[in-house]
């Protein structure tokens, strides 16, 4: 139990720390102390030692409370990092912002190399061999 440190998530953390202690039962205090010290977050540890805890499920409790909280206000951020790079205010396609914006700067526009002309010439020969053949196979079933 005195080893025990979070190097990941919830479940991981709270998983490790049960087992030992349901075997070597001890009191509520000390294995709170021993939770707590375990965590990565400092944060994390001083909101649960706000609340008083008196025993270790309510501080498992207030973990749970943390990381949820956590996750989600990621969570929040990431959306609106996404709502913010999605449409370019001048041409209102996105995600690209008005400075990268291929209607109003058309020289950055990436010019297309030649290689992209010799796969799209192939692609072209292919679709229309393949079309050719197709029609000469119905002319053989008539």
């Amino acid at each position: 139990l005195l080893t025990i440190k979070q190097t990941g998530g919830y479940i991981g953390y709270v998983g490790k720390f049960r087992e030992p202690n349901r075997i070597v039962q001890i009191d509520d205090r000390t294995a709170i102390n021993l939770f707590l010290n375990g965590l990565s977050d400092m944060e994390m540890k001083r909101e649960i030692l706000r609340k008083k805890t008196n025993d270790l499920n309510s501080a498992i409790e207030g973990f749970l409370e943390w990381e949820l909280r956590e996750k989600t206000s990621i969570a929040k951020k990431q959306d609106e990092n996404r709502s913010k790079a999605k449409t370019c205010g001048f041409c209102g396609r996105g995600p690209h912002q008005v400075e990268g914006c291929w209607f109003k700067h058309p020289e950055k526009r990436p010019k297309p190399n030649n290689l992209n002309k010799q796969i799209f010439a192939m692609l072209e020969k292919m679709v229309v061999g393949d079309n050719q053949t197709h029609n000469g196979s119905e002319h053989l079933n008539e």
